[in-house]
């Protein structure tokens, strides 16, 4: 009994230390939309895009995502830019969001970045097609540390882009922020487009290491992929609450990332129960760490 409640007072030990720990990153180091200053001022700032996205007439607002696109120097001679056009003069989205992986990653310089951009942007800019995206884990030299052309630096090539709605934002990573929708008749919000960044790898807090020595590491599965983080979670709650305040009711929503969450091992693992169809071609690259953003 006695080494049974030792443990049960260790558990409970490590849990308050791990809330304390949470609790104090919270304090410190977030920025979330209240803590920046929540209200009218907020949900403004939210709403200012280069260009306004709205229901149609017909109540229709259309979205087209391409994703893992995971191309470079070669793009302008794949099907690549040839598929994407035929998508969008077949589909004609009022907005084109872009999943990830948007190349492969390869060690890049603010020129060759440039050119690479200049291309992945020309289907939708060509056309005035409104769009944004998210990071991939293919993003500052895929797989290897330090090889390539940081996601803070792309960021300002994108935002650069006319018709490029992306921001920055505030919490941890680039690219969180959120695309609200119109209703077709009035300036109420009728859908919230949210985007976050899923990051990359764990190799990004433990330099030096190399990777086969860090997948020995890992807790569980072998998977050293990061997970969303808590401010970046808190994020999203408030500036859900702040928008559905200033809009005087609640808004349908969808929620674009790169890396999958822990939660779709659960559907591949019980495919009956969950009502899975299809094949699953590749293991779930989720994260061991489950940060909650599924519950």
């Amino acid at each position: 009994m006695k080494r049974f409640l030792s443990r049960r007072v260790l558990v409970l030990a490590a849990v308050l230390l791990l809330c304390a720990v949470m609790l104090t990153g919270y304090l410190n180091g977030s920025r979330s939309a209240f803590a920046a200053g929540a209200g009218d001022a907020y949900v403004k700032s939210t709403l200012q895009l280069k260009h306004t996205l709205r229901f149609n007439s017909s109540g229709k607002f259309k979205i087209l995502i391409f994703s893992d696109i995971q191309d470079w120097k070669n793009m302008t001679t794949t099907d690549t830019l040839q598929y994407m056009n035929r998508m969008l003069d077949l589909e004609k989205p009022d907005l084109v969001l872009l999943g990830g992986d948007n190349h492969v990653g390869a060690a890049a310089t603010q020129e060759t970045m440039q050119a690479y951009l200049d291309v992945l942007a020309s289907p939708m800019e060509s056309r005035k097609i409104p769009w944004a995206q998210v990071y991939g884990n293919h993003v500052e030299g895929g797989y290897d540390f330090d090889n390539g052309f940081s996601k803070e630096s792309q960021q300002k090539i994108f935002e650069a882009y006319p018709y490029n709605l992306s921001k920055a934002g505030t919490v941890y990573g680039s690219g969180n922020y959120v695309l609200p929708v119109l209703a077709s008749g009035s300036d109420k919000i009728a859908f919230n487009v949210f985007m976050l960044d899923s990051h990359s790898y764990l190799e990004s807090y433990i330099k030096g290491f190399e990777k086969q020595a860090l997948v020995k590491r890992a807790l569980y599965s072998g998977k050293v992929y990061d997970c969303i983080h808590f401010d970046q979670i808190k994020w999203y709650w408030d500036t859900s609450v702040a928008l559905e305040r200033y809009n005087g009711a609640k808004i349908p929503a969808m929620m674009l990332f790169h890396i999958p969450l822990y939660e779709w091992n659960y559907i591949v693992k019980n495919p009956t129960k969950t009502g899975m169809t299809g094949s699953q071609g590749e293991a779930v690259c989720a994260p061991e760490m489950n940060s909650g953003l599924f519950q």
